[in-house]
């Protein structure tokens, strides 16, 4: 079964970017001029920015996912489908 396709995504559009410009220890990912979220640094600085940069891409990767969605079979062998699907209803809050 298919995702239906006119359901209106209720987050901020992408893009979303990594601002490293505040002045505690921190990142900022900013989306159409909104503060979506806040990364706090870890130990790692090369894991916080990892981290900042998946959850930037998170819009992009919903929207291929969906894209991606329209051609996977309900029948698809390898679980794709499904895995796709699950993942699109996880960012969407419908799990």
């Amino acid at each position: 079964m298919m995702a239906d396709q006119t359901t209106e995504r209720k987050f901020t559009r992408g893009p979303w970017v990594i601002d490293a410009s505040s002045p505690h220890r921190s990142l900022y990912i900013i989306g159409n001029d909104v503060h979506v979220a806040t990364v706090p640094f870890i130990e790692s600085g090369a894991m916080t920015f990892a981290n900042a940069k998946l959850i930037a891409a998170a819009p992009d990767l919903l929207e291929a996912c969906a894209e991606a969605e329209k051609y996977i079979s309900d029948t698809t062998p390898d679980g794709l489908g499904d895995m796709l699907r699950a993942a699109i209803a996880k960012a969407e809050g419908r799990s």
